[in-house]
């Protein structure tokens, strides 16, 4: 919950200082470090299982994906692509790593309905990869990659909070405080951002 969504909003504020060359408001870094503060007070409520080797190499993972995310909005931005190219691209190219999974777990799909299945490839091949990719490549053509990758960190918060209605979980004292320090480092950053963004072009190329 913690490392993914905070490398996202890390690498962005960075490409976004690089690229404005300028130094950062003072908003914008309190809001940076409230998101961080939050995050890491909903990595606290998760935190069950013992560090170790196998815990430094899945955190490493987490933070692989970051950047990942984190650099894809930025170079979507730099390069110019349109949000529906790149949705179209990511999604075919992904569709190569359906063989290798498919032979590589085939005796986990089958124990699996078709249904469940169906509903998987619904929900992840259609709407997160090609719908989800499409609306983030148009929030930064319309924000900017920087402001974009402020957004992130929402994902716990949603998480969390549809967890009360859907699976009748409610949020601890760490995640409670996690959500207000996201939420309101949010609201933070992007007056920051808005603060030193140019009235009349959006963010620097």
């Amino acid at each position: 919950a913690a490392l993914g969504p905070g490398t996202v909003t890390a690498v962005g504020v960075v490409c976004g200082l690089a690229s404005a060359r300028a130094a950062p408001t003072v908003p914008t870094l309190l809001g940076l470090g409230s998101i961080l503060l939050g995050l890491l007070c909903v990595m606290l409520a998760g935190t069950v299982a013992p560090t170790g080797p196998a815990t430094l190499v899945g955190d490493g993972l987490f933070v692989l994906t970051g950047l990942l995310w984190g650099f894809y909005p930025v170079l979507l931005h730099r390069w110019r692509v349109e949000p529906i190219t790149a949705a179209a691209v990511v999604a075919v190219l992904s569709l190569s790593y359906l063989v290798y999974y498919g032979l590589a777990e085939q005796s986990r799909l089958l124990a699996v309905s078709a249904t469940f299945l169906a509903g998987q490839a619904v929900f992840q091949g259609v709407l997160n990869i090609i719908v989800g990719l499409w609306l983030w490549g148009l929030a930064v053509k319309v924000l900017g990659a920087a402001r974009t990758q402020f957004f992130p960190p929402l994902i716990p918060v949603l998480g969390t909070l549809l967890a009360i209605p859907i699976v009748g979980e409610h949020p601890g004292p760490y995640q409670l405080a996690g959500l207000a320090f996201i939420v309101g480092g949010i609201c933070l950053a992007l007056f920051g951002q808005r603060a030193r963004r140019p009235p009349a072009g959006g963010e620097a190329p």
